[in-house]
Order: structure tokens, then C-alpha cells, then sequence
């Protein structure tokens, strides 16, 4: 079932996950992020993400 609360977990694991990481190398990049720009910046890119898998996935891509 694609709404199982399951994912939420899931969700909010990985979102805790990114945000362990991301402030645990912010000193060595030499740049810090504050929590309210940490969690809405992750959630795009995994909208992001998914929008990328889409259109590589469906669409056909003419190189010349």
C-alpha cells in the first residue's frame, strides 16, 4: 500500500539522518545551517529526487 504509516517512519528517520550528517560536517565545509533551513531544504531535494527519477524514467532524451 503506497500510504502505509510505515513510510512516515521511514521519512522521519531519513530526515533525522541528514540532519545528523549535515551538522556534523558543517565545520569542516566551513559553513553553518540552522535547523529551519536544514529540514526544508532536504524535503526538496527528495521531491526533487523523485521528479528527476521520473523524467529520466519516462522520457526519451534526443543527444545530437
Amino acid at each position: 500500500m503506497a500510504l502505509n504509516p510505515l513510510w512516515g517512519l521511514f521519512a522521519l528517520f531519513k530526515l533525522i539522518t541528514d540532519t545528523v550528517v549535515v551538522k556534523f560536517y558543517e565545520k569542516q565545509f566551513g559553513y553553518r545551517f540552522n535547523l529551519l533551513e536544514i529540514v526544508p531544504l532536504q524535503i526538496i531535494y527528495e521531491l526533487l529526487l523523485i521528479l528527476h527519477f521520473i523524467n529520466a524514467r519516462f522520457v526519451k532524451v534526443k543527444w545530437k
